[in-house]
């Protein structure tokens, strides 16, 4: 159940329904449709179940009738076509059927659609185990933008007009602003967010991409690269392979968990070292290229037995295969462990969780690991399904997570509750495992069961990004800003982490059951060998970490991050949301 904003319409949106969000019909039908169900809901008590019930039944035969209607409800007025803003950060927030109000058309001629979707994700340069690629981003799916001019000024002022009103953190706007000082509109979206940015508000949160690759990347589920990821040990300048994507470039080229790149060049002859590339600013996204098809590198590799080879791949397109690997791990005398392995928020991983949580339901599953370690956000919608399938014991009354836009549009505050999934388990336990490329909606579904379940940690220290994204769309161009626009809390207002889970102290949060744990490269995530994974086994076992040293102790062993690096070039979903992923 969904508490949407002043007109009070809740409604639960069926999961099938998504997959019909972005089409369109005729918004006049649609006017007709939403008048009829708020008419409705006028004409009974307020606060009361019959008229949330009424008009939720009322709006599931609308959508029976027409299973598209769902998605354009959410705008009280037939949007001008001209350009579109639609919501996006935590994830496609389609799912939760909320109202949106237009906004009213500036004179550059964009505009929100209606915000149906919402996008979680880092999005920023550097930080994390990417190794100076960039931490985790925020996607939604946008329509394609409208016919018209585009050029540097007409970008750099829509990118300071969709800041001055919608920017989450006013207050560190700079106060006088000259956009003929900025050579192009992602070099005023710097200056912008550069107060925000010292303060660890905005890594590189916002930024601009295109809209046709965002939409490929959290609808389809592809992506161009060459389809495998790497990491940085900590301390160290060694780059490490973590995972790779089948049918991809890397694959067909052989590459594998636990590769070690030592150099990589345009061929044998102009190699460059990564212990060098790692130390220069920038140095290894330059080394590897844009995320476009066609470029080729060689790697000089050693394998995980020691051998040192030449490979060499080429980007192309590829699957993400958001669910990889789901499990049922066996227990002597127990039900089963249920395993899950999530890659990326996006929307083809839905029917693929719903079916790993049906197997696990079926075996009355009651503790689950979710495996995060490499996952850096998407669609709010496929975070809020997650949720709603580890909360077996939830109601519609209970709230999952709220929120929070900056003073011009504290209109847009929601409360978000609960919606009970048939496929959902009662899950008293839940391991999740994670890294410093865990951010966003990853942080956000830990967040927001943390009130409710029995919920530990195992590996290291999230990114720590508590904000999300909508996507301003610009007239003619396929150009897409993604601004920091709001801040999630859970059931009880919290959301500073900031420094990411668990938290720096003196809070305390996840302080008995963070347990630090090496992402083991030379095993398989999912194995009860693999380090990551039989830490969560011991502690659903025992209840505690299998080293005496755990919780915020040794969570502040890690060093500091280092300060993220900007974007070479306009970030695809790929760079943004899977970080370290090439």
């Amino acid at each position: 159940m969904r508490q949407i904003d002043d007109a009070g319409i809740r409604e639960t949106l069926e999961d099938a329904s998504l997959h019909h969000a972005d089409e369109r019909i005729p918004m006049p039908e649609v006017g007709r449709e939403c008048d009829d169900a708020r008419r409705l809901e006028a004409s009974l008590p307020s606060h009361s179940m019959l008229r949330t019930t009424a008009v939720r039944h009322t709006l599931t035969a609308r959508r029976l009738h027409n299973p598209r209607w769902h998605a354009r409800c959410c705008c009280r007025r037939a949007p001008t076509r001209i350009g579109s803003v639609r919501t996006a950060d935590y994830a496609d927030r389609r799912r939760s059927g909320r109202t949106r109000k237009n906004m009213e058309r500036p004179r550059h001629g964009w505009m929100i659609s209606g915000i149906c979707a919402l996008l979680i994700a880092c999005g920023g340069g550097g930080g994390g185990s990417g190794g100076g690629t960039n931490p985790p981003g925020s996607g939604g799916n946008n329509p394609p933008p409208t016919a018209g001019t585009c050029n540097i000024e007409s970008e750099k002022q829509f990118v300071l007009d969709v800041a001055r009103s919608w920017y989450l953190f006013l207050d560190l706007l700079p106060t006088n602003v000259d956009t003929a000082q900025y050579p192009t509109a992602d070099a005023l979206l710097d200056a912008l967010t550069a107060q925000a940015r010292r303060q660890s508000r905005d890594r590189y949160f916002s930024y601009l991409t295109s809209i046709t690759a965002e939409e490929q990347y959290f609808e389809q589920g592809e992506s161009v690269g060459f389809g495998f990821s790497v990491t940085v040990p900590t301390s160290q300048l060694r780059l490490f392979v973590t995972d790779v994507y089948a049918g991809s470039g890397a694959a067909e080229a052989g590459f594998q968990r636990g590769d070690e790149l030592l150099a990589v060049g345009a061929s044998v002859n102009d190699l460059q070292p990564v212990s060098q590339l790692l130390v220069q600013p920038n140095g290894w996204q330059a080394a590897i290229g844009p995320s476009q098809s066609g470029i080729t590198r060689v790697f000089r590799v050693r394998t995980r037995d020691g051998a040192v080879i030449d490979r060499t791949a080429t980007k192309r397109p590829f699957s993400l295969d958001p669910v990889p690997r789901t499990a049922l791990i066996e227990r002597e005398g127990l039900t089963p462990v249920g395993y899950v392995s999530l890659r990326s928020f996006i929307q083809p991983a839905n029917e693929a969780l719903v079916a790993a949580f049906a197997s696990f339901r079926a075996r009355n599953v009651s503790d689950v690991i979710i495996d995060l370690r490499y996952n850096g956000g998407g669609l709010l919608s496929t975070a809020d399904l997650l949720v709603n399938l580890l909360s077996g014991a939830r109601r519609d009354t209970d709230i999952e997570f709220q929120i929070q836009h900056n003073a011009l549009h504290k209109d847009r505050d929601e409360v978000v509750f609960f919606s009970p999934h048939p496929s959902a388990v009662q899950a008293d336990r839940i391991v999740f495992l994670v890294t410093d490329a865990s951010a966003s909606a990853s942080e956000m579904v830990i967040n927001s069961l943390a009130p409710y379940a029995d919920v530990a940690l195992v590996g290291e220290r999230t990114y720590g990004k508590p904000v999300g994204q909508y996507a301003f769309d610009l007239e003619g161009c396929d150009t897409r800003l993604r601004l920091v626009t709001f801040k999630l809390t859970n059931r009880d207002g919290y959301g500073d982490y900031y420094t990411g889970l668990p938290p720096n102290p003196p809070d305390t949060r996840f302080a008995e059951s963070f347990c630090s744990a090496a992402d083991d490269l030379m095993s398989d995530p999912g194995d009860p060998d693999e380090a990551m994974t039989g830490e969560a086994l011991f502690w659903l076992a025992n209840g505690s970490c299998s080293d005496a040293v755990s919780g915020i102790a040794r969570a502040t062993l890690s060093e500091e991050r280092p300060a993220p690096e900007p974007f070479l070039h306009r970030p695809a979903p790929l760079e943004v949301y899977l970080p370290g992923a090439l």
